[in-house]
């Protein structure tokens, strides 16, 4: 893969994730976005291990937090199209593909 990005949406729940985590304990934001960074190096080394949850996207769950990582594949890599918390409207980021 050349490159991973994040949707801007997708980038803005990542940020507002840390933050929360961050204000829930300190260093909390940091364990979670650690976690991310894991999952991203997951989905690089290997995309299609990850299931399919519509067409062209597939979920990567973040370990140790009730989050997924919704992405799809492009020519020139990966893109995040969504940082979703398991629980909570877990389908609202579909009309962004």
């Amino acid at each position: 893969m050349d490159t991973i990005w994040f949707d801007p949406r997708a980038g803005d729940e990542l940020v507002q994730t840390v933050k929360y985590y961050e204000s829930q304990a300190e260093g909390l934001g940091d364990r979670f976005a650690k976690a991310v960074k894991n999952s991203l190096k997951s989905m690089e080394q290997n995309p299609a291990i990850h299931s399919k949850v519509n067409a062209g996207c597939r979920k990567c769950r973040v370990v140790r937090f009730p989050y997924n990582l919704i992405f799809r594949e492009h020519e020139k890599g990966l893109q995040i199209v969504a940082v979703v918390h398991m629980k909570r409207r877990p389908d609202y980021w579909e009309k962004r593909v």
